[in-house]
């Protein structure tokens, strides 16, 4: 019995495009070395080294696509840095592969209150609150409560 021919050129790339293969997967990299690579993150992270974090996550989702954990910690990254419109489509990828990640899910909705999407923030804040994750709960209440205050604020009348 004979192997099957190695795909062509135009295979690799059409996989590519639809998603169906990841580069780290052309590029036979073991998932241990992408592991490793997204600990070194998660340590860029925990130590405030946030633009190596970016960097690191940037690599990590361009080589694999497909983990909702290395989206988070790039999305993560990138919201520290106040990239808040990539730091929103990298939530946004993260609950595409997830969608019930709750804590991923209040992340996306403090994004969206600073660049001023507070109504549709609101609804899923609201949601959260009532989150099993105690953190996440008390996040989105804590998120909401300013959210009230921001809307019950008025300038003050200059003096007549």
């Amino acid at each position: 019995m004979t192997a099957p021919p190695p795909p062509q050129h135009g295979q690799l790339c059409d996989a590519l495009a639809r998603g169906r293969l990841a580069l780290a997967e052309v590029a036979a990299i073991p998932p241990r070395e992408l592991e490793a690579l997204y600990e070194l993150a998660a340590q860029c992270l925990d130590v405030g080294r946030d633009a190596e974090a970016v960097d690191l996550g940037a690599a990590l989702t361009t080589l694999f696509p497909f983990s909702a954990r290395y989206w988070r910690a790039y999305a993560i990254a990138l919201h520290r840095r106040l990239l808040l419109d990539r730091a929103r489509a990298a939530y946004e990828a993260a609950l595409v592969l997830d969608p019930q990640h709750q804590l991923t899910r209040c992340y996306r909705a403090e994004v969206l209150i600073y660049l001023g999407l507070a109504d549709e923030a609101a609804p899923e804040l609201a949601a959260l609150r009532r989150a099993g994750d105690r953190a996440v709960a008390s996040r989105a209440a804590e998120l909401l409560a300013q959210l009230d205050r921001l809307r019950a604020w008025r300038p003050p009348t200059p003096p007549e």
